[in-house]
């Protein structure tokens, strides 16, 4: 009963990977009243709670080394944020180095984020990928790198989804935004600025569900569209 009470008063926890990026740190942001927050990445988030700073350089075994040494506990909600972008072809005499990228910007912190789930996450937890919602309705041959390593984290989240190593209460999520409103995409895509994503509405959407509001069921791909409002749909 005691534990139960405690539980009562306990802020709940959330865990980003990459929650100093543009959408990690949106995430942060969002939960930042009546949350613990950490975040696990290459940079301080001066905004979240704990912060678990990791070399690039390093391979992801050591960044779970480190994880390990610093959390404690249980966590509600255990997200995968980081991401990278490259345009690119098989011709490309460089496809090999942006596969490695993809893979290192991609892949591997959604692994992470998953084993890291099997160990911390709650029995009622949340654990949300990012995948891409071009990269899961088109082959995308010239941007094959990210095509390639995009299709391995949905690979990632449905095999998680089907709950062999978690409990029948969690709930997977892969986020297939259309394209964010960030810098990098206003600069390389010819597309109306008005229809793409702003991180901030995302994250508040993220927010909705770990509050227990309109959670998607375990296994969604959850995608993104602006359409004058903000239009949430699973695909």
């Amino acid at each position: 009963m005691a534990k139960f009470i405690r539980s009562l008063f306990d802020p709940r926890r959330i865990l980003v990977i990459g929650g100093s990026g543009i959408q990690g740190s949106s995430v942060i942001s969002a939960f930042k009243k009546g949350w613990e927050t950490t975040n696990l990445d290459f940079r301080e988030n001066k905004e979240a709670n704990i912060n678990i700073v990791v070399n690039s350089a390093d391979d992801t075994e050591k960044h779970l080394a480190m994880a390990d040494k610093v959390l404690k506990g249980k966590y509600d909600m255990i997200l995968s944020t980081a991401g990278g972008w490259c345009q690119g072809n098989i011709e490309n005499e460089n496809v090999f180095g942006q596969v490695e990228m993809m893979v290192k910007n991609n892949v591997y912190p959604s692994v992470l984020a998953g084993h890291l789930a099997i160990k911390y996450s709650t029995e009622t937890g949340i654990i949300i990928f990012s995948g891409s919602l071009l990269v899961y309705k088109e082959n995308t041959p010239n941007m094959l790198a990210y095509g390639i390593c995009k299709n391995m984290v949905h690979n990632i989240a449905l095999n998680l989804a089907s709950k062999q190593n978690l409990t029948i209460e969690n709930k997977v999520i892969c986020l297939v935004p259309d394209v964010l409103n960030t810098e990098v995409n206003r600069m390389s895509m010819p597309l109306d600025h008005k229809k793409m994503i702003n991180p901030r509405q995302i994250a508040e959407k993220i927010y909705e569900w770990g509050r227990g509001y309109n959670v998607p069921k375990n296994g969604s791909f959850v995608s993104f569209k602006l359409d004058k409002e903000l239009i949430v749909e699973c695909v």
